[in-house]
């Protein structure tokens, strides 16, 4: 797993934090000048499994979830009507 990595332009890195209702989520931070760059998850309104994250991969995040699966950070596509759910490889 490489938890830094470029992210169009930006030297990015990874960082995990938990929503309030316990869900993972996934932010990229710019390690040049450690601002925040996106929020690669969003938080449904239902708990995940623990190994599991719900991505936004639309609008200002499309192509978000290439470069995690090619960084090794998401790794298996579980699809449901109205979310895609991606299983997360913990560091």
């Amino acid at each position: 797993m490489n938890l830094e990595f470029k992210y169009g332009e930006f030297n990015s890195k990874v960082e995990f934090f938990t929503y309030p209702n316990g869900n993972k989520g996934i932010r990229l931070i710019d390690t040049d000048d450690f601002c925040p760059l996106t929020t690669a998850t969003i938080n449904p309104n239902m708990v995940l499994d623990n190994d599991c994250v719900a991505i936004k991969n639309y609008s200002e995040n499309e192509g978000i979830v290439e470069v995690l699966v090619e960084a090794g950070i998401l790794f298996l596509l579980i699809s449901m009507p109205t979310f895609l759910f991606w299983l997360l490889i913990l560091p």
